[in-house]
């Protein structure tokens, strides 16, 4: 659950009426970051490090939103309603299900 909701994030990032390529790879990185976490997950990697990476993935995508709406090239109130809350219950939650 946690990969569609992280690869959603990431493409709606994706703008191509704005002239900004790096912007347009930031929104398809989440879909090929989660394509290789379910690969791994296919191959049985540890569990533990899957959900690890899963909350790595997450916390430094919300990280880069907080940079680029604090450079204005995505709006604030879609970084505090969406980004935020969302990052921090699946975080949550994937660190709680880690531990058992």
């Amino acid at each position: 659950m946690s990969c569609i909701i992280f690869t959603f994030i990431g493409a709606y990032n994706w703008d191509f009426r704005v002239e900004f390529n790096l912007l347009e790879f930031y929104g398809f990185v989440p879909s090929l970051l989660s394509m290789i976490t379910l690969t791994m997950n296919i191959l049985d990697v540890s569990k533990y490090y899957l959900i690890s990476a899963m909350i790595l993935f997450l916390l430094t995508q919300l990280l880069i939103d907080i940079f680029l709406s604090l450079r204005d090239i995505f709006p604030l109130k879609y970084l505090i309603t969406l980004r935020v809350p969302i990052t921090l219950i699946l975080s949550t939650n994937l660190f709680l299900i880690s531990k058992l």
